[in-house]
């Protein structure tokens, strides 16, 4: 996972995504964090969508997805200032049975903050 670390904070998804070709292709399996490098070297390449593919495909490969699975995208998507598709990554992972914490709220209220959408600020709580 070390390798897929140094990718992720290089934002480089496309050799994250090959090391983790190989790693399979090794018969290692891949556990939440490996997904969740992958997941942040697509969000680091500002890539929301792609990430999100890794997190359905880490559920597909059986392993559950975490608080930071879900916040990393959350974060993107914050920073982008997408407020609704932020809350709807919200909604999933508690969905998912996944309890949000201080910073994936925090999140979202900063997106809110830097958007003016005091409303969902305030649904939040």
């Amino acid at each position: 996972s070390s390798v897929l670390h140094a990718c992720a904070k290089a934002g480089d998804a496309s050799r994250a995504e090959a090391w983790l070709g190989r790693m399979l292709s090794a018969g290692v399996s891949p556990n939440a964090i490996c997904f969740n490098a992958i997941i942040h070297a697509c969000v680091k390449a500002d890539d929301a969508d792609r990430a999100a593919h890794w997190l359905d495909h880490m559920m597909e490969c059986g392993v559950e997805p975490t608080v930071t699975s879900y916040s990393t995208i959350i974060d993107c998507l914050s920073k982008r200032g997408d407020v609704t598709a932020a809350q709807q990554w919200l909604t999933r992972m508690t969905a998912a049975g996944v309890d949000a914490d201080a910073v994936a709220y925090n999140m979202i209220l900063g997106a809110c903050s830097r958007t003016g959408n005091v409303d969902t600020a305030e649904a939040l709580f």
